[in-house]
């Protein structure tokens, strides 16, 4: 039977007051979604939370946890993507009771569902060093410079030589740097009378530089090679892991009489994610072991643990667990080995990402010429999927990752998790960010998007 007969099934049962025969076909239009469901997909939306109505109206608390995560992403989907339309269901007073049940019942979904709540907590790893008692204000980008009247950056690779020459024209004024390319340089400032003067004087040297072999690079390469990021991604073959090495899924490493985690929400016990072998990956991850865990009951989004298990001789005679457990609405997949990594490609950033500008303030020339052309819009698209390294695809809202507790400084991207593309994670909608400071690998950061 096609979807949309069933949600109309389901929906004319429900009118009907048949709530039993309603939710029978709402949990088969569910089921049959392999993937999570767009959120444009407002029928099966919609049956999730009529589905949590009759749950509660039965009593059915255990139903109501297992559907929790599903109820947080329909109530978001339709308060959002469609409010107008669907106001009709949130208005209904058994959704409303559904809502306010699983509410209860459910720590994390009510700072959702209640909209007075306070937000999440942010997870961090266990035993995490002491934050400053105060960070400092993050320094603020200075304003963007005046855009140039010429810019032009040129560059000689032959036999030894390694240079580049660059003029930069505002009015009447010429500054030019030259020097080994990967230096500073050293620049000269030249004053003309008036603006021809100086774009005849620039345009002249262009000519004598192109005479001798040096190459005009163009501001989208330059571009390019300013905020570019190297990412791989995983090469995955079914199958569990070393007990050390980095696998999806599967069975995590955990030290000898060592308690498996559990979510500080409901108790129960996390599900187990990810585990990546930083001597396996071809990017330095800060040693040891990084390990994810997450609560299926709560929700992803709601409790998290990111950590690193240092490997010391002492625990190679260390024991794994018999099995991941991921409880509640995660539904965990067979476990998948990473075996390899393929890459590196070139990553760029996504539109609107505030360290992208922090990238090119340490060339403000540059930074000037990029916006005024918008350069940087043609890099093309940030990397999505499951990868190591690069920018964080933000999907439809730019955030930003976190900053060290220890410095102040903002965390890089180590590994992005695609929930909603992803062939290995569980099924769930959103994107995992997990970081780290470059001057002091821990503690972990993890960030989400959905």
């Amino acid at each position: 039977m096609r979807r949309d007969t069933v949600e109309q099934v389901g929906g004319l049962a429900y009118a009907r007051g048949n709530r039993a025969g309603a939710a029978a076909a709402y949990q088969r239009l569910i089921a049959s979604y392999t993937r999570p469901p767009a959120d444009t997909e407002v029928g099966v939306h919609r049956a999730v939370l009529r589905l949590a109505a009759h749950h509660a109206a039965s009593g059915d608390a255990e139903a109501l946890r297992a559907l929790a995560t599903q109820v947080v992403t329909a109530y978001r989907a339709i308060t959002t993507i469609r409010r107008v339309e669907e106001r009709a269901t949130l208005e209904d007073p058994a959704v409303m009771a559904g809502l306010a049940a699983v509410a209860e019942l459910v720590p994390a979904a009510r700072k959702v569902l209640v909209p007075d709540a306070p937000k999440p907590k942010a997870a961090l790893k266990e035993k995490a060093p002491a934050p400053a008692a105060q960070l400092p204000p993050e320094e603020q980008l200075p304003e963007v410079d005046e855009a140039p009247d010429q810019f032009a950056h040129l560059e000689l690779v032959e036999g030894s030589s390694s240079k580049f020459w660059r003029a930069v024209q505002r009015g009447g004024e010429v500054r030019t740097t030259f020097g080994r390319i990967g230096t500073r340089g050293q620049s000269k400032l030249k004053t003309f009378d008036d603006s021809d003067d100086a774009d005849d004087h620039v345009r002249a040297m262009i000519d004598e530089k192109t005479g001798k072999g040096y190459e005009q690079i163009d501001l989208s390469e330059l571009a390019r090679r300013a905020l570019a990021r190297p990412t791989w991604t995983p090469v995955l073959e079914p199958g569990d892991a070393e007990a050390t090495g980095s696998t999806i899924g599967g069975a995590p490493w955990i030290e000898a009489g060592a308690a498996w985690p559990t979510c500080d929400e409901c108790g129960r016990t996390l599900g187990f994610i990810l585990q990546l072998a930083s001597a396996d990956c071809p990017v330095d991850l800060g040693g040891g072991l990084i390990q994810l865990f997450l609560c299926g009951w709560c929700g992803p989004e709601a409790y998290a643990l990111v950590r690193v298990v240092p490997k010391r001789p002492s625990t190679e005679r260390a024991v794994r667990e018999a099995g991941a457990l991921a409880a509640g609405s995660l539904t965990p997949r067979a476990p998948m080995r990473i075996t390899g990594w393929d890459g590196p490609e070139d990553d760029v950033p996504y539109g609107g990402d505030e360290d992208a500008d922090r990238a090119l303030a340490a060339d403000p020339d540059l930074r000037a010429a990029i916006d005024a052309e918008d350069a940087a819009d043609d890099l093309g698209t940030t990397a999505q999927g499951d990868k190591l390294g690069g920018w964080p695809y933000w999907h439809e809202s730019v955030g930003a990752l976190p900053r060290c507790p220890i410095c102040g400084a903002r965390h890089r991207l180590l590994v992005q998790l695609d929930f909603g593309r992803s062939r290995a994670l569980p099924d769930f909608v959103g994107i995992a960010f997990i970081g780290n400071c470059a001057a002091h690998p821990e503690p972990l950061s993890l960030t989400w998007t959905t």
